[in-house]
C-alpha cells in the first residue's frame, strides 16, 4: 500500500514502487483527491492524485512524492514540528503538537505524544558446542538496552465533542451539510466520477493502476445525508455502507435511500451509526473506502490509526479515497466546528 504525500516534515520523500509490508495478504491502494483550500467549505479546483497503486509505476507530477505507508516511520508521518499553524481567531502555534497539547490538555500535564522509557535485562546464558561436547557458559553477559514505548492516555473529549454540538445544529440538508454551498454538489460529483473512474474496469490508457478494482462494496465514510452514496456511489458499487456519526443525518439518508429504486439493483445496506475514530470495518470487505470531507475532524493520531483500520478491511486491489480540503502553507484550525486543514 503506498501513501502519497505533497511533503512530509515540509521536504519530499523518496518515491518507491514496491510494498514491502507483507503482513497483508492483499494488494491494497490508497489513492486521494486534493481540494486546496484552508476554510471547511468545499472547494472545486481540478483534483490530483495523493495515492496510486503500489502495483503502478506511472509518472507523477513534481508535486506530487510516493512512499509504501509500510515504509514510512511513526515520526515521517506524524513529526510535523517545522510546520506552524494557526486557528481562526488568528492564534500562532509553532507546531502542531503544540496545538494537540492546547486543545487536548490544556488542564493536563500529560504529554500528546508517546514517550520512551528504557530498561536494562540481562542477557540470557548461552550454549556453546565444540567439537561435539557441549559446555555450559554461564559467564556474565553485557546488559543490553530495549526501548520501549508508553503512550500515555490522551483525552480526545475536548475535540470531539465540540464538533459533534457544531454538527447537531446543522439542517440534514444539501445545502446544510455543505456550509451554504450545496449549489457545488454537482460539479463535486462530476469530478469525483471521473477521477474514480479511472481505477475501475474497462481502465483508461491513462490509468494509474494495471489492475482494476472491483465494485461490489463501498464503504461511505462521514456520509452525512447519503448525498455521495445517492448521487455517486450507487450508480457504481453493487452494496454500499455508511458510516456516520450524526444520528439525525444518517436517519434521513435511510429514508432517502430506502425510497429510491436503482435501475441497476444496486442497494445501500448498512448504516453504522458511529465515529470514524471507534470504528474497526471486518476484514477483507471492501473494494472502496471513500473518505470525502471527513478526516478533518480526526486528530493526527486517531486519523493514522484509521488508515491502518481500513487497509485491513480492503479486498485484493482494493483503494482507499481521501477527498478533502488542503492548506498550501500550514496547518489550520476552524474553531467553529472543530476541525484541522492539513
Amino acid at each position: 500500500m503506498e501513501l502519497i504525500e505533497g511533503s512530509v516534515n515540509g521536504e519530499s520523500i523518496k518515491s518507491s514502487s514496491s510494498d514491502s509490508d507483507s503482513s497483508s495478504s492483499s494488494s491494497s491502494r490508497s489513492v486521494g483527491l486534493h481540494q486546496p483550500s484552508a476554510s471547511k467549505r468545499p472547494r472545486l479546483d481540478e483534483p490530483s492524485p495523493l495515492a496510486s497503486s503500489s502495483s503502478s509505476s506511472s509518472s507523477l507530477s513534481s508535486s506530487t512524492v510516493v512512499a509504501p505507508l509500510s515504509q514510512c516511520t511513526k515520526g515521517e508521518l506524524l513529526q510535523t514540528d517545522a510546520l506552524s499553524g494557526k486557528d481562526s481567531e488568528g492564534k500562532i502555534f509553532a507546531s502542531p503538537d503544540e496545538f494537540w497539547r492546547s486543545v487536548l490538555h490544556h488542564n493536563s500535564t500529560t504529554p500528546t505524544t508517546a514517550t520512551t522509557t528504557t530498561r536494562k535485562r540481562p542477557r540470557e546464558d548461552v550454549s556453546i558446542e565444540s567439537d561435539g561436547v557441549r559446555e555450559a557458559a554461564s559467564e556474565k553477559q553485557e546488559e543490553e538496552e530495549e526501548e520501549e514505548e508508553e503512550v500515555k492516555p490522551v483525552d480526545t473529549t475536548p475535540w470531539y465533542s465540540k464538533s459533534d454540538a457544531y454538527w447537531k445544529n446543522v439542517e440534514p440538508t444539501v445545502d446544510g451539510v455543505l456550509g451554504g454551498f450545496g449549489f457545488l454538489s454537482p460539479i463535486d460529483i462530476r469530478t469525483s466520477r471521473a477521477f474514480i473512474a479511472r481505477f475501475l474496469s474497462p481502465l483508461p490508457p491513462d490509468a494509474p493502476v494495471t489492475t482494476p478494482t472491483g465494485t461490489t462494496a463501498v464503504l461511505d465514510c462521514g456520509a452525512g445525508i447519503g448525498r455521495i452514496t445517492k448521487e455517486l456511489l450507487l450508480d457504481i458499487f453493487e452494496r454500499v455502507d455508511l458510516i456516520e456519526p450524526n444520528a439525525t443525518f444518517l436517519d434521513t439518508a435511510r429514508r432517502d435511500l430506502s425510497n429510491t429504486q436503482h435501475p441497476k439493483g444496486h442497494k445501500a445496506e448498512k448504516y453504522f451509526c458511529s465515529a470514524l475514530q471507534d470504528f474497526a470495518p471486518e476484514r477483507n470487505t471492501y473494494d472502496v473506502i471513500w473518505l470525502q470531507w471527513v478526516i478533518g475532524y480526526l486528530t493526527d493520531v486517531d486519523f493514522v490509526a484509521l488508515l491502518k483500520r481500513f487497509k485491513q478491511s480492503l479486498k485484493p486491489n482494493g483503494i482507499i479515497v481521501v477527498k478533502d480540503n488542503v492548506t498550501r502553507e500550514s496547518f489550520y484550525v476552524d474553531k467553529e466546528d472543530s476541525s484541522v486543514t492539513r
